[in-house]
C-alpha cells in the first residue's frame, strides 16, 4: 500500500510564474507612483505657501502692522531667490528681521521649487498689498508642468491658486508653467 504525502508550498513553476508577472505589474505601476508623489509634494508646498501667505496677512490685519513675506531665511534676511526658503516677519522689509518678529521661516525644500516675478509681498494693517501685485509658481523637481501650480496674490491681499489648465486659460498671463523648465520669464 502506497502511502501520499500531503505537499503543502509551492512548485518551482508556480513561484516563478508569479514572481514574473509581480514583476512585470511593479514595472508599469512604478512611473504612475512616481507622479503621484510629484503631484502629492507639489500640492503640499502650494498648500503651505498658500498658508503662510493667510497667515501673514491676518496678522497684518489683526495686529495692526506690516508683515513681510520675502525669499529668505531669519539669518540671511530676504533675497529675490525663492528657492532659498521662505520667510514671514512682522514689520517693512529689512535686511535682517529681529527673531521675535519672525512668524514663519522655512528652509528651502528640495523636492519642489518656488519661483517668483517679485521679491516679497508686503501686507499693510488693512491687509491689502505694499506695492504691486506678485505670482509664485510651485513647481515639482522634476519639472514637470502638469503638476505646477500658480499662486497670484493680488492688490487686495488675497491670495490664489491655479492650476495649469486655468494659468493657460488667462489672457494676460505673464507666467507660464514652462518657466518650471525654462526658468522665469517676464
Amino acid at each position: 500500500m502506497m502511502k501520499h504525502r500531503n505537499h503543502k508550498g509551492f512548485t518551482l513553476i508556480e513561484l516563478l510564474t508569479t514572481s514574473t508577472i509581480t514583476i512585470i505589474l511593479l514595472t508599469l505601476a512604478a512611473p504612475s507612483f512616481g507622479r503621484l508623489i510629484n503631484k502629492s509634494r507639489a500640492q503640499e508646498r502650494v498648500e503651505g505657501t498658500l498658508s503662510v501667505l493667510q497667515l501673514a496677512r491676518t496678522t497684518a490685519i489683526n495686529e495692526h502692522q506690516l508683515v513681510t513675506v520675502c525669499a529668505g531665511t531669519p539669518s540671511t534676511g530676504c533675497t529675490r531667490r525663492w528657492q532659498d526658503g521662505l520667510l514671514a516677519y512682522r514689520g517693512a522689509p529689512t535686511t535682517l528681521p529681529a527673531p521675535e518678529n519672525v512668524l514663519y521661516s522655512e528652509a528651502a525644500i528640495s523636492s519642489t521649487q518656488l519661483k517668483g516675478n517679485i521679491s516679497r509681498l508686503v501686507f499693510n494693517e488693512t491687509g491689502t498689498l505694499e506695492g504691486q501685485s506678485g505670482s509664485l509658481l510651485v513647481c515639482p523637481e522634476n519639472g514637470d508642468e502638469a503638476y505646477s501650480y500658480r499662486l497670484v496674490v493680488n492688490r487686495g491681499g488675497r491670495p490664489r491658486v491655479y492650476t495649469l489648465e486655468e494659468t493657460s486659460a488667462m489672457p494676460s498671463s505673464r507666467l507660464t508653467h514652462r518657466d518650471c523648465n525654462y526658468g522665469w520669464r517676464y
